[in-house]
């Protein structure tokens, strides 16, 4: 008994010290793991305010990009309702030269009669002029009239006056002006576009604002900003943008949050979270109401503060400084509560472990008392499996016991027998039903065997229906390599079969179109959905490219899980041909000028070259057109395209920007000598031209010269200094002119 007491207090001493050790370590892992915790909350906030200064940076990119195009858009059209104007003049014009009008006069009544017969959103803001400015078709609105005579440009000068000249010095051109409203209201931007009647010194022009698109797209953002607070989750705090002047640009999604704050109590706020976007931690601590105990000011509130310079906004978040403990208080209770079950099952544990070392021992004693008393044991009441004491009991109720057990071992001998009886008849009937299991499963085989077969017959008509197809099938591993195709594919990128099997999909694609390719196929497999309509761009094995257009859908196992890709392309090389080149002359056109030019502006720039911009117009093409027709003239249009391309190196990118304007972009390695393609553009084109039996030799280009990087350094400035070239050509009759500074006037017009 004295061995079991000890056993005893060793056995809970040595838990409880267990336990203590326990306690300690868990006690100094809390704080610790407390500060990290609120790192993390703090990092995961800061990280939420770089993703929503990077989303206002992104908005104020498209919406920059959305208003270029809409002013773009908004002056394409007054200028084509004008032109369709001077159209009519035009056709009117040539009626009186073939003699259908008695008279000029009565030309020009009929030509302004004819105005009427236009219905568009931009008759009330035309005008018809002569050359000293009188009105011949002033515009319908007489406030309109009254602010376009008093409306001075962007330098003061009279807007109208202004228009007139231009139109006299360029042909045509937009001249933008501000006109002040009544009522002492912040002045409206207005454009107006003038083009020169010659025949009849007229000057046809329109007037239009740009305030509308200001206005949506002011409206726009507002909305775009909203959102993005809307969409804030309530953990990452509240968000504030206000300007450097203090406006605010956001409010808060609850104003309230905070607690009411006096104007000069704010401004001080706002100077505070100014100064602190600029230093190195950007992050303020102040004191402020909680919305839900106003009269309580002891609450502490962090914010972090982003500067967007391009906007000059300032971007705040801001939590009360509690919530961000909120997760470390939410780890202490669970670690009390640990503790507490830990203590619970370490007590039941002493309690059940002490129950099987003490029952043994108290089955001996209570059989050495019966053996004290009556001289034998009867019963057995001692514990096989207990230590030494079970040991002991065992072998005192053994030695009195031994001839009870082999009677036992015989009865357990005959009932063995009888067992193995029963068994052996129980095998004879298994065997009989995996006999007939096993007729059955020959059954069911052979009937699988069809199925088999049948699918089979289906896989082949279904290869065979993809095979005949013009569209490439595809379809490809979660890494993106190709595991199933069709013949076209294979034969239109160039492989065989064996070479495109397993290959990845970046291997047959640029960078660009990869990049592309993979975040289509993520989107497909985060969504779960199907998409269609992207456009890549696929390498051939001999280096040619294609453009297809593809869809992307998800292939699943038969436990619906992801395990890969498939879709079908479509070959559009020929539509992207048609966005890419002039469909008259076949040369590049305006959009292809500007992308070639800003590529080779970019390897220009790596490899320090210098390159040659080329600006050409034809002199007297007009000519061409008055006197024997368009018909004539877009096949005089195409002879100079051809002229061109023979002039010029295969490496040179030529466009037509429309009308008889060129570009020509020298794509030189080293000296291009530009003077020396000029001297041989203007002598090719220059020669004669015979056309349907007409013999046109008053055709001569002027073109103008710039260079990149001595001339400019970005693209439009560098065509602009090569159309101030290409007029002083035309003005001097040089037929060539390299871009000088001197070249530039002393006041230029918009257009």
């Amino acid at each position: 008994m004295f061995l079991s007491v000890l056993f005893r207090r060793i056995f809970i001493s040595n838990g409880m010290i267990a336990l203590g050790l326990a306690v300690m370590i868990c006690l100094l892992c809390v704080p610790a793991v407390s500060r990290i915790l609120r790192s993390q909350e703090e990092q995961r906030i800061r990280t939420s305010l770089s993703h929503i200064c990077n989303a206002i940076t992104t908005l104020h990119e498209g919406l920059r990009h959305c208003r270029g195009a809409a002013v773009a858009a908004r002056k394409q059209q007054i200028r084509n309702a004008v032109l369709a104007r001077t159209a009519l003049f035009a056709n009117t014009y040539r009626a009186f030269q073939q003699g259908e009008f008695p008279s000029g006069e009565a030309a020009r009544a009929s030509a302004l009669a004819a105005l009427d017969t236009f219905e568009d959103d931009y008759e009330a803001m035309l005008w018809v002029a002569d050359y000293d400015g009188a009105f011949i078709v002033p515009p319908e609105s007489d406030l309109l009239k009254k602010h376009l005579l008093n409306a001075g440009d962007e330098e003061g000068r009279p807007a109208f006056p202004a228009m007139i000249r231009l139109a006299l010095d360029k042909n045509e051109g937009y001249v933008r002006y501000r006109h002040q409203k009544s009522g002492g209201s912040q002045p409206v931007d207005m454009t107006g576009y003038s083009k020169n009647f010659h025949p009849w010194h007229w000057i046809i022009g329109a007037v239009f604002s740009l305030s509308d698109i200001e206005k949506i797209l002011s409206q726009r953002e507002q909305n775009a900003l909203r959102q993005l607070r809307d969409t804030l989750p309530a953990e990452d705090g509240n968000l504030l943008v206000f300007n450097s002047r203090m406006d605010s640009i956001l409010p808060p999604a609850t104003p309230g949050t905070g607690g009411p704050a006096p104007d000069d109590a704010r401004q001080v706020l706002l100077k505070k979270l100014m100064a602190a976007a600029h230093t190195p931690a950007r992050r303020i601590r102040y004191h402020r109401n909680h919305p839900n105990d106003p009269d309580h000011d002891t609450f502490e509130k962090t914010a972090w503060v982003r500067h967007i310079p391009d906007r000059d906004w300032y971007v705040v978040l801001s939590v009360y400084t509690d919530d961000l403990d909120r997760p470390a208080q939410a780890l202490r209770k669970q670690f009390l509560v640990f503790f507490f079950l830990t203590f619970l099952i370490y007590v039941i544990a002493i309690t059940g472990v002490l129950t099987i070392i003490l029952t043994p021992v108290t089955c001996l004693s209570d059989m050495a008392a019966e053996f004290l008393r009556k001289g034998e044991i009867r019963e057995n009441r001692y514990l096989v499996d207990h230590g030494e004491i079970g040991t002991i009991g065992a072998a005192i109720f053994g030695m009195t016991k031994q001839l009870d057990s082999c009677r036992q071992k015989l009865g357990q001998y005959t009932r063995d027998r009888e067992h193995l009886i029963r068994k052996n008849d129980r095998v004879r009937e298994r065997a009989y039903e995996l006999t007939r299991a096993r007729k059955k499963l020959e059954k069911d085989l052979e009937n699988y065997k069809h199925i088999h077969a049948d699918l089979k017959k289906s896989e082949e008509r279904y290869r065979a229906m993809l095979e005949n197809i013009e569209e490439y099938f595809y379809e490809v591993d979660l890494l993106g390599n190709l595991i199933f195709f069709n013949d076209a594919l294979y034969q239109m990128l160039g492989y065989t079969r064996e070479e495109l099997l397993g290959m990845n999909f970046r291997e047959y694609m640029d960078p660009e179109t990869s990049e592309k390719a993979y975040h289509t196929f993520k989107k497909a497999y985060d969504s779960g959905k199907p998409y269609r309509g992207f456009e890549w761009r696929l390498v051939r094995k001999d280096g040619t490219r294609c453009y297809v257009e593809v869809s992307v859908a998800l292939i699943r196992d038969e436990n619906d899980e992801v395990i890969g890709f498939r879709g079908i392309a479509r070959d559009i090389s020929e539509l992207i041909y048609l966005v890419y080149h002039d469909s008259l002359t076949g040369l590049y056109n305006r959009q292809a000028f500007f992308e070639r030019l800003k590529e080779t502006l970019a390897y220009a720039k790596r490899d320090k070259n210098e390159k040659n911009i080329f600006y050409l117009d034809l002199d007297n093409f007009k000519q061409v057109n008055d006197d024997y027709g368009h018909d004539v003239g877009d096949e005089v249009l195409k002879e100079v395209s051809a002229r061109l391309r023979e002039s010029l190196r295969e490496t040179d990118h030529i466009c037509r920007l429309g009308g008889d304007e060129f570009t020509i972009i020298l794509n030189n390695i080293s000296d291009s000598r530009p003077d020396e393609a000029a001297c041989r553009i203007i002598e090719s084109l220059s020669e004669p031209y015979v056309i349907h039996g007409f013999i046109i030799d008053f055709i001569t280009p002027s073109i103008g010269i710039s260079a990149y990087p001595r001339d400019a350094q970005d693209i439009e400035r560098l065509i602009k200094c090569a159309d101030i070239a290409m007029y002083k050509a035309k003005e001097t009759g040089g037929k060539y002119t390299f871009y000088d500074k001197s070249l530039e006037p002393d006041s230029e017009y918009e257009g």
